[in-house]
């Protein structure tokens, strides 16, 4: 008779003493950081696009172009990291820039 007593209560879940409003948190970046403008990105573009040969006879197929294009806006819509960026915080990039 005494473990009847000291059962806990499994039909209502317990109730939170604060509700707490549910956010969403967007995990891509704003449109305006996007464009933000970084010469050594910006270089770095212009050298692979310059590594490409230029043959006027053969264009890849659409399904590379595509995957060129969109590799190229990635590109130049992110800033090179610095050390104020969390993932980079501890690493020394400054000897990939200056290469």
């Amino acid at each position: 008779m005494a473990a009847i007593a000291f059962t806990p209560n499994v039909q209502r879940p317990p109730v939170p003493l604060f509700s707490t409003p549910k956010t969403r948190v967007s995990v891509q970046p704003s449109s305006t950081s996007q464009l933000a403008y970084d010469p050594f990105v910006h270089k770095l573009a212009e050298a692979l696009d310059d590594s490409l040969p230029s043959s006027s006879s053969s264009s890849p197929p659409l399904a590379l172009q595509n995957l060129r294009d969109s590799s190229v806006g990635t590109l130049l819509s992110t800033p090179w990291p610095t050390r104020k960026d969390e993932p980079f915080r501890f690493t020394d990039t400054s000897f990939i820039k200056n290469s």
